[in-house]
């Protein structure tokens, strides 16, 4: 079962500067820690909660999820690590879900898309939760 995590509020919403600030930071090491002053935020999960609200993504809570095994049959492994991603399972139109803690990476998106045949959605997740 996937545990999407509950909307937050934050006093602001990221700005189009502060957005193109966190694109910048994934675009130059994959991580978004290194600006979270600029954001304006005290923890890397703060700013990827206020991403995942301005891109209109869902933001899950791996820690409280299980993913069923059988979601990694025919799912190409190679790219779950090459591309540091993680399929979850389909939603309820029938798409993939796919974790990854960069919001930007939809090259990536669409490239597992393509592997695996059916179309897919990005969910933001902490790297920590990713990493396990």
């Amino acid at each position: 079962m996937i545990v999407f995590a509950e909307k937050r509020s934050f006093p602001n919403k990221l700005n189009p500067v502060q957005l193109q600030i966190a694109r910048s930071s994934f675009a130059q090491d994959g991580r978004i820690l290194p600006v979270l002053n600029q954001l304006g935020v005290r923890t890397e999960e703060d700013a990827l909660y206020m991403l995942a609200d301005v891109l209109g993504m869902p933001f899950v809570d791996l820690s409280k999820s299980e993913v069923p095994e059988s979601v990694l049959e025919g799912f190409p492994i190679k790219m779950i690590h090459k591309f540091n991603i993680f399929p979850l399972g389909k939603d309820k139109d029938g798409s993939m879900m796919i974790a990854t803690a960069n919001p930007f990476d939809l090259q990536t998106i669409d490239a597992v898309s393509a592997a695996i045949g059916i179309p897919t959605v990005p969910v933001i997740v902490l790297p920590m939760e990713l990493a396990k």
